[in-house]
């Protein structure tokens, strides 16, 4: 059954008209029947789905989302030691307390202090932290961190088991269930209607959701609403000034049609949480899914489509994620995946406070 849809013609943000950047997409993800467009803002370059499903009509593209599934057991089967595991282990705990501040987790910290600087090394951090990468914020004793988007829940898990008190909003009732079940308290519904007092959270994560809601600017208003003054928020969403949109285009994997509603460059993404009242931002891009996300737009360019999340690997992989790290490293924003941080302020702004400027 072909979804109804609706247009809209004009951007978010500053208010243009937009121009058809790409005229049909399709739902190359799951198959959906449905043609849809990309537009962009000649102003602001923000891109936007439209015509897009109707906000009623879209739970049927997530009846097979990859959410569904079962939170994996990462502990190893034989129960086994990595190799120089008791070493990294170490210097995860070091970083941990000595960085991030959780100091509660042991009780010898004779050399956390060498943790607070190794945790100054990007790099280091992020192997520390693992699959929670830049979501683990400093720790802020009965502190609660929501988690939009939560899926069935392992993020909200992780924090928990990190001292955290926890709370997760999830709009597809599948994978709130699947959340619930593990003992985690998870609103069943949007973001939009969950019903959240105002200054009572401390920390806010969206990996990868802001791309997926239909109206961003009142998303992210109301996290600042609920935010405690001085507290932070951090989103992933795609990067559109990526090496990958600019080689792949139209066939690029992350425009997800009609899942992703919006798509974000560093310039419109700061200009979305600077309106919703956010200082302090921070932006930058990781390569970190560049092998996945070239996998799945060759095959989606071939006219294959991707009913898997995890592609065989195409030739010309390995060079393009070379590529694509040393542009990073090298202070490009040509990353696949575009990071934000961001905090209410403690107190009002001044009328002449500018906006912050750089990468970091």
């Amino acid at each position: 059954m072909m979804a109804s849809t609706e247009c809209v013609g004009a951007c978010l943000l500053c208010g243009e008209e937009g121009t058809v950047l790409y005229p049909q997409i399709g739902d190359d993800l799951y198959g959906h029947a449905g043609d849809f467009g990309e537009l962009r803002c000649p102003a602001c370059g923000l891109i936007w789905l439209s015509p897009r499903p109707v906000q009623e009509e879209m739970g049927e593209f997530y009846r097979r989302y990859y959410t569904h599934a079962s939170v994996p057991d990462s502990t190893p089967a034989d129960g086994s030691r990595r190799v120089l595991g008791g070493l990294r282990d170490a210097i995860r705990s070091m970083i941990f307390c000595g960085f991030y501040g959780y100091t509660h987790l042991h009780s010898h910290h004779t050399l956390c202090g060498l943790g607070k600087l190794l945790g100054r090394l990007r790099w280091l951090r992020l192997r520390a932290t693992n699959e929670l990468k830049e979501l683990v914020p400093r720790y802020r004793q009965d502190g609660l961190l929501l988690d939009i988007g939560c899926g069935r829940g392992g993020f909200l898990q992780a924090m928990q088991g990190l001292g955290w008190q926890v709370l997760g909003v999830e709009g597809d009732p599948e994978a709130a269930a699947l959340a619930r079940r593990s003992g985690l308290p998870v609103h069943a519904t949007s973001f939009e209607e969950a019903k959240i007092p105002s200054d009572a959270v401390d920390h806010i994560t969206m990996n990868h959701v802001i791309e997926h809601v239909y109206d961003p600017l009142a998303v992210m208003a109301k996290c600042h609403r609920i935010l405690k003054p001085g507290g932070s928020v951090v989103l992933y969403t795609p990067n559109t000034r990526s090496l990958g949109h600019r080689r792949f285009r139209g066939h690029w994997r992350p425009l997800e049609a009609p899942r992703h509603l919006h798509c974000f460059s560093p310039a419109t993404l700061r200009a979305l949480l600077a309106r919703s009242g956010f200082r302090h931002i921070k932006l930058w891009t990781s390569p970190r899914l560049a092998p996945g996300i070239y996998d799945a737009s060759v095959l989606i360019e071939h006219g294959q489509g991707t009913m898997a999340h995890d592609p065989a690997p195409q030739p010309g992989r390995r060079w393009f994620s070379i590529r694509e790290r040393t542009l990073c490293a090298l202070g490009w924003p040509s990353g696949e995946e575009l990071v934000a941080t961001a905090t209410k302020p403690s107190a009002a702004p001044r009328a002449d406070a500018g906006g912050e400027r750089g990468w970091m």
